[in-house]
Protein backbone atom coordinates (compact mmCIF):
# COMPACT_ATOMS: atom_id res chain seq x y z
CA UNK A 1 0.00 0.00 0.00
CA UNK A 2 2.72 2.51 0.72
CA UNK A 3 3.55 4.80 3.04
CA UNK A 4 0.10 5.84 5.07
CA UNK A 5 -0.97 9.29 4.21
CA UNK A 6 -1.13 12.00 7.24
CA UNK A 7 -4.21 13.91 4.91
CA UNK A 8 -7.28 14.15 6.64
CA UNK A 9 -10.87 15.42 5.49
CA UNK A 10 -14.18 14.50 3.90
CA UNK A 11 -13.47 13.39 0.36
CA UNK A 12 -16.46 13.15 -1.79
CA UNK A 13 -16.44 10.38 -4.43
CA UNK A 14 -18.67 9.91 -7.53
CA UNK A 15 -18.88 6.43 -7.03
CA UNK A 16 -19.50 3.92 -10.39
CA UNK A 17 -22.15 1.06 -11.01
CA UNK A 18 -21.56 -2.07 -9.57
CA UNK A 19 -19.47 -1.19 -6.57
CA UNK A 20 -20.55 -1.39 -3.03
CA UNK A 21 -19.80 1.57 -0.95
CA UNK A 22 -17.27 -0.81 0.98
CA UNK A 23 -15.44 -1.31 -2.23
CA UNK A 24 -15.00 2.11 -2.79
CA UNK A 25 -13.45 2.07 0.42
CA UNK A 26 -10.69 -0.10 -0.21
CA UNK A 27 -10.08 1.48 -3.47
CA UNK A 28 -9.60 4.92 -1.12
CA UNK A 29 -7.49 3.23 1.67
CA UNK A 30 -5.30 2.08 -0.88
CA UNK A 31 -4.53 5.16 -2.29
CA UNK A 32 -3.86 6.43 0.90
CA UNK A 33 -1.24 3.62 1.77
CA UNK A 34 -3.65 1.92 4.50
CA UNK A 35 -4.95 5.14 6.31
CA UNK A 36 -8.29 5.51 8.43
CA UNK A 37 -10.97 5.67 5.64
CA UNK A 38 -14.91 5.25 6.33
CA UNK A 39 -18.01 5.99 4.43
CA UNK A 40 -20.92 7.76 5.73
CA UNK A 41 -23.72 5.97 4.62
CA UNK A 42 -23.67 3.18 2.14
CA UNK A 43 -24.85 3.71 -1.53
CA UNK A 44 -26.25 0.20 -3.13
CA UNK A 45 -23.91 -1.28 -5.56
CA UNK A 46 -26.60 -0.12 -8.21
CA UNK A 47 -26.11 3.79 -7.29
CA UNK A 48 -23.59 5.90 -8.93
CA UNK A 49 -23.13 9.33 -7.36
CA UNK A 50 -22.32 11.25 -3.86
CA UNK A 51 -20.12 9.32 -1.23
CA UNK A 52 -18.64 11.12 1.50
CA UNK A 53 -15.57 9.73 2.69
CA UNK A 54 -13.95 10.23 5.87
CA UNK A 55 -10.13 9.95 5.87
CA UNK A 56 -7.72 10.08 8.64
CA UNK A 57 -8.95 12.12 11.31
CA UNK A 58 -12.72 12.73 9.64
CA UNK A 59 -13.21 9.47 10.78
CA UNK A 60 -14.03 10.67 14.34
CA UNK A 61 -17.03 13.00 12.73
CA UNK A 62 -18.20 9.99 10.37
CA UNK A 63 -21.00 9.90 12.66
CA UNK A 64 -22.06 13.32 12.68
CA UNK A 65 -22.47 13.29 9.10
CA UNK A 66 -25.26 10.43 8.65
CA UNK A 67 -27.69 11.94 9.60
CA UNK A 68 -27.94 14.70 6.54
CA UNK A 69 -30.82 15.04 4.24
CA UNK A 70 -30.36 12.83 0.84
CA UNK A 71 -31.47 14.10 -2.78
CA UNK A 72 -31.65 11.20 -5.54
CA UNK A 73 -32.34 10.88 -8.91
CA UNK A 74 -34.36 7.73 -9.59
CA UNK A 75 -35.36 5.77 -12.61
CA UNK A 76 -38.24 3.08 -11.74
CA UNK A 77 -39.66 0.16 -14.49
CA UNK A 78 -43.64 -0.15 -13.77
CA UNK A 79 -44.97 -3.28 -14.79
CA UNK A 80 -42.54 -5.74 -13.26
CA UNK A 81 -40.84 -6.52 -9.85
CA UNK A 82 -38.14 -8.42 -8.07
CA UNK A 83 -37.14 -10.00 -4.70
CA UNK A 84 -34.65 -7.08 -3.99
CA UNK A 85 -36.78 -3.88 -5.32
CA UNK A 86 -34.06 -3.70 -8.00
CA UNK A 87 -32.94 -4.88 -11.62
CA UNK A 88 -30.12 -6.43 -9.41
CA UNK A 89 -32.23 -9.19 -8.27
CA UNK A 90 -34.80 -11.58 -9.66
CA UNK A 91 -37.54 -10.16 -12.19
CA UNK A 92 -40.82 -11.14 -12.29
CA UNK A 93 -43.69 -9.41 -13.93
CA UNK A 94 -45.89 -7.61 -12.19
CA UNK A 95 -49.25 -8.03 -10.71
CA UNK A 96 -50.81 -6.26 -13.72
CA UNK A 97 -48.67 -5.59 -16.15
CA UNK A 98 -50.93 -4.30 -18.85
CA UNK A 99 -52.32 -1.76 -16.55
CA UNK A 100 -48.86 0.35 -17.80
CA UNK A 101 -50.76 0.98 -21.05
CA UNK A 102 -53.25 2.94 -19.01
CA UNK A 103 -51.20 4.86 -17.02
CA UNK A 104 -50.61 8.63 -17.85
CA UNK A 105 -48.83 11.43 -15.83
CA UNK A 106 -52.01 12.61 -14.08
CA UNK A 107 -52.24 9.45 -12.65
CA UNK A 108 -49.24 9.17 -11.72
CA UNK A 109 -48.76 12.40 -10.06
CA UNK A 110 -51.90 11.11 -7.86
CA UNK A 111 -50.51 8.36 -6.71
CA UNK A 112 -47.19 10.17 -5.62
CA UNK A 113 -49.07 12.68 -3.71
CA UNK A 114 -49.16 9.74 -1.34
CA UNK A 115 -45.81 9.50 -0.78
CA UNK A 116 -45.02 12.89 -0.10
CA UNK A 117 -44.36 14.45 3.78
CA UNK A 118 -43.66 11.77 6.70
CA UNK A 119 -44.53 8.47 5.28
CA UNK A 120 -44.40 4.72 7.08
CA UNK A 121 -41.70 2.71 4.69
CA UNK A 122 -40.69 -1.08 5.45
CA UNK A 123 -37.38 -1.59 4.19
CA UNK A 124 -36.50 -3.86 1.71
CA UNK A 125 -35.76 -7.53 2.54
CA UNK A 126 -32.23 -6.77 0.57
CA UNK A 127 -30.79 -4.00 2.62
CA UNK A 128 -27.91 -3.91 5.54
CA UNK A 129 -29.99 -3.77 8.10
CA UNK A 130 -30.09 -6.14 11.16
CA UNK A 131 -32.80 -8.83 11.63
CA UNK A 132 -32.03 -11.06 14.88
CA UNK A 133 -28.23 -10.20 15.15
CA UNK A 134 -27.49 -10.60 11.28
CA UNK A 135 -27.81 -8.42 7.93
CA UNK A 136 -31.17 -8.84 6.62
CA UNK A 137 -29.75 -9.07 2.79
CA UNK A 138 -27.85 -12.48 4.64
CA UNK A 139 -31.09 -13.87 5.94
CA UNK A 140 -32.56 -13.33 2.36
CA UNK A 141 -30.07 -14.59 0.46
CA UNK A 142 -30.11 -17.60 2.90
CA UNK A 143 -33.63 -17.94 1.89
CA UNK A 144 -34.97 -17.26 5.56
CA UNK A 145 -38.18 -14.69 6.11
CA UNK A 146 -37.24 -11.23 6.76
CA UNK A 147 -39.50 -9.30 8.60
CA UNK A 148 -38.81 -5.67 8.99
CA UNK A 149 -40.59 -2.89 11.21
CA UNK A 150 -41.63 -0.19 9.02
CA UNK A 151 -39.99 3.13 9.74
CA UNK A 152 -41.05 6.71 9.28
CA UNK A 153 -39.41 8.98 6.89
CA UNK A 154 -39.98 11.91 5.18
CA UNK A 155 -39.93 13.05 1.41
CA UNK A 156 -39.57 16.66 1.52
CA UNK A 157 -40.11 16.73 -2.26
CA UNK A 158 -40.92 14.26 -4.81
CA UNK A 159 -41.71 15.20 -8.66
CA UNK A 160 -42.13 13.16 -11.74
CA UNK A 161 -39.39 14.50 -13.97
CA UNK A 162 -39.95 11.98 -16.94
CA UNK A 163 -42.37 9.64 -18.03
CA UNK A 164 -41.74 7.58 -21.12
CA UNK A 165 -43.65 4.03 -20.46
CA UNK A 166 -42.73 1.72 -18.52
CA UNK A 167 -40.15 3.90 -17.80
CA UNK A 168 -40.59 7.01 -15.51
CA UNK A 169 -37.76 9.14 -13.85
CA UNK A 170 -38.28 10.85 -10.27
CA UNK A 171 -36.16 13.35 -8.36
CA UNK A 172 -36.95 13.44 -4.24
CA UNK A 173 -35.15 15.72 -1.41
CA UNK A 174 -35.65 12.79 1.55
CA UNK A 175 -34.84 12.14 4.71
CA UNK A 176 -31.82 9.52 6.60
CA UNK A 177 -32.91 6.08 6.21
CA UNK A 178 -35.20 6.40 3.24
CA UNK A 179 -34.69 3.36 0.74
CA UNK A 180 -35.75 4.58 -2.70
CA UNK A 181 -36.47 1.08 -3.41
CA UNK A 182 -39.14 0.80 -0.99
CA UNK A 183 -40.48 4.08 -2.41
CA UNK A 184 -40.61 2.36 -5.97
CA UNK A 185 -41.58 -0.63 -4.93
CA UNK A 186 -44.89 0.75 -3.07
CA UNK A 187 -45.61 3.27 -6.12
CA UNK A 188 -45.80 0.62 -7.94
CA UNK A 189 -48.24 -1.49 -5.65
CA UNK A 190 -50.37 2.08 -5.56
CA UNK A 191 -50.78 1.85 -9.61
CA UNK A 192 -51.61 -2.00 -9.68
CA UNK A 193 -48.93 -3.02 -12.21
CA UNK A 194 -45.84 -3.30 -9.92
CA UNK A 195 -42.49 -1.48 -10.29
CA UNK A 196 -38.66 -1.96 -9.89
CA UNK A 197 -35.89 0.46 -9.60
CA UNK A 198 -33.35 -0.08 -12.47
CA UNK A 199 -31.06 3.52 -11.90
CA UNK A 200 -30.32 5.60 -9.15
CA UNK A 201 -27.82 8.85 -8.17
CA UNK A 202 -27.71 10.80 -5.37
CA UNK A 203 -26.97 13.92 -6.08
CA UNK A 204 -26.06 15.53 -2.75
CA UNK A 205 -25.99 13.99 0.87
CA UNK A 206 -26.11 16.53 3.26
CA UNK A 207 -23.87 19.23 2.74
CA UNK A 208 -22.18 17.67 0.02
CA UNK A 209 -23.06 17.52 -3.84
CA UNK A 210 -22.11 16.30 -7.05
CA UNK A 211 -20.46 19.12 -7.77
CA UNK A 212 -17.69 18.54 -5.35
CA UNK A 213 -17.40 14.80 -6.07
CA UNK A 214 -13.97 13.22 -7.69
CA UNK A 215 -14.19 9.92 -9.93
CA UNK A 216 -13.28 6.78 -8.13
CA UNK A 217 -10.82 6.38 -11.07
CA UNK A 218 -9.20 9.55 -10.24
CA UNK A 219 -8.37 8.24 -6.92
CA UNK A 220 -4.58 6.81 -6.72
CA UNK A 221 -1.66 6.87 -4.59
CA UNK A 222 -0.05 9.59 -6.95
CA UNK A 223 -2.77 12.00 -6.80
CA UNK A 224 -4.27 11.59 -2.91
CA UNK A 225 -2.12 14.81 -2.30
CA UNK A 226 -3.95 16.81 -4.80
CA UNK A 227 -7.22 15.36 -4.03
CA UNK A 228 -9.35 18.25 -2.73
CA UNK A 229 -10.53 16.74 0.68
CA UNK A 230 -13.07 18.88 2.84
CA UNK A 231 -11.60 20.26 6.49
CA UNK A 232 -13.83 18.53 9.33
CA UNK A 233 -14.57 22.33 9.94
CA UNK A 234 -16.13 22.76 6.74
CA UNK A 235 -17.57 19.50 6.47
CA UNK A 236 -20.28 20.39 9.83
CA UNK A 237 -21.86 23.34 8.98
CA UNK A 238 -24.45 22.67 10.38
CA UNK A 239 -23.28 22.89 14.01
CA UNK A 240 -22.82 25.79 16.11
CA UNK A 241 -19.49 26.73 17.08
CA UNK A 242 -17.90 28.16 20.22
CA UNK A 243 -14.41 29.93 20.87
CA UNK A 244 -12.11 28.73 23.61
CA UNK A 245 -9.42 30.64 24.94
CA UNK A 246 -5.85 29.85 24.90
CA UNK A 247 -5.82 29.69 28.92
CA UNK A 248 -8.30 26.84 28.88
CA UNK A 249 -7.39 24.85 25.82
CA UNK A 250 -5.13 22.46 28.04
CA UNK A 251 -7.63 22.02 30.29
CA UNK A 252 -9.89 20.75 27.88
CA UNK A 253 -7.92 18.53 26.70
CA UNK A 254 -7.88 17.35 30.17
CA UNK A 255 -11.65 16.10 30.19
CA UNK A 256 -12.32 18.63 32.61
CA UNK A 257 -16.03 20.89 32.56
CA UNK A 258 -15.10 24.68 31.76
CA UNK A 259 -17.74 27.44 32.07
CA UNK A 260 -19.46 28.54 29.16
CA UNK A 261 -22.53 31.23 28.36
CA UNK A 262 -23.36 30.06 24.66
CA UNK A 263 -26.52 28.43 24.35
CA UNK A 264 -27.14 25.07 25.25
CA UNK A 265 -26.02 22.31 22.07
CA UNK A 266 -24.83 18.82 21.26
CA UNK A 267 -22.91 18.13 19.37
CA UNK A 268 -20.95 22.05 19.16
CA UNK A 269 -17.96 22.57 17.13
CA UNK A 270 -15.19 24.34 19.88
CA UNK A 271 -12.64 26.15 18.12
CA UNK A 272 -9.38 27.77 20.21
CA UNK A 273 -6.98 30.45 17.77
CA UNK A 274 -9.12 29.43 14.59
CA UNK A 275 -8.59 25.93 14.70
CA UNK A 276 -11.52 23.57 15.12
CA UNK A 277 -10.10 21.73 18.43
CA UNK A 278 -12.52 19.26 19.78
CA UNK A 279 -16.65 18.43 19.40
CA UNK A 280 -18.57 19.45 22.71
CA UNK A 281 -21.79 19.50 24.58
CA UNK A 282 -23.13 22.44 26.03
CA UNK A 283 -25.55 22.40 28.76
CA UNK A 284 -26.72 24.38 32.05
CA UNK A 285 -23.54 26.68 31.65
CA UNK A 286 -21.00 24.37 31.23
CA UNK A 287 -18.82 22.68 27.93
CA UNK A 288 -18.02 19.18 27.98
CA UNK A 289 -15.76 17.76 25.33
CA UNK A 290 -17.12 15.06 23.76
CA UNK A 291 -14.21 14.35 21.21
CA UNK A 292 -10.90 15.37 21.26
CA UNK A 293 -9.46 16.26 18.00
CA UNK A 294 -5.45 16.06 16.81
CA UNK A 295 -5.28 19.64 16.36
CA UNK A 296 -6.16 20.66 20.24
CA UNK A 297 -2.58 19.09 20.38
CA UNK A 298 -0.54 21.62 17.93
CA UNK A 299 -2.21 24.62 18.96
CA UNK A 300 0.67 27.49 19.06
CA UNK A 301 1.26 29.04 22.59
CA UNK A 302 -0.32 25.73 24.59
CA UNK A 303 1.79 23.16 25.97
CA UNK A 304 0.99 19.83 25.02
CA UNK A 305 1.02 17.83 28.45
CA UNK A 306 -1.02 14.88 28.17
CA UNK A 307 -1.51 14.02 32.20
CA UNK A 308 -2.96 17.13 33.97
CA UNK A 309 -0.60 18.54 37.07
CA UNK A 310 -0.37 16.62 40.61
CA UNK A 311 -3.75 17.66 42.95
CA UNK A 312 -0.67 19.20 45.26
CA UNK A 313 0.38 21.16 42.31
CA UNK A 314 -3.13 22.46 40.83
CA UNK A 315 -3.53 23.90 44.64
CA UNK A 316 -0.54 25.83 44.42
CA UNK A 317 -1.41 26.88 40.98
CA UNK A 318 1.80 25.55 39.41
CA UNK A 319 -0.33 24.57 36.05
CA UNK A 320 -0.72 28.46 35.35
CA UNK A 321 -4.28 28.08 34.51
CA UNK A 322 -7.06 29.40 36.26
CA UNK A 323 -9.21 27.21 38.85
Amino acid sequence: MGTPSTASGVLVVDKPAGLSSFAVVRCARRAFGGAKVGHTGTLDPLATGVLPLCIGEATKIAGLLLAGDKVYRATAELGRVSDTGDSTGCVTPGPDPARVATLDPETIERALSAFRGSISQVPPAYSALRQGGRRAYELARAGETVVLEPRTVTLHELRLEQWRPPQLELWLHCSKGTYVRSLVRDLGAALGCGALLTALRRERSGPFSLAQAVPLAAITAETRDRLPLIDLDAALPHLPAVELALSDLQRLRWGQVLSCAAPPADPVRVHCAGTLVALGQVAEGTLRVRRLLAAAWTVPGVPAEREPPRPEALAAGEDGMPH
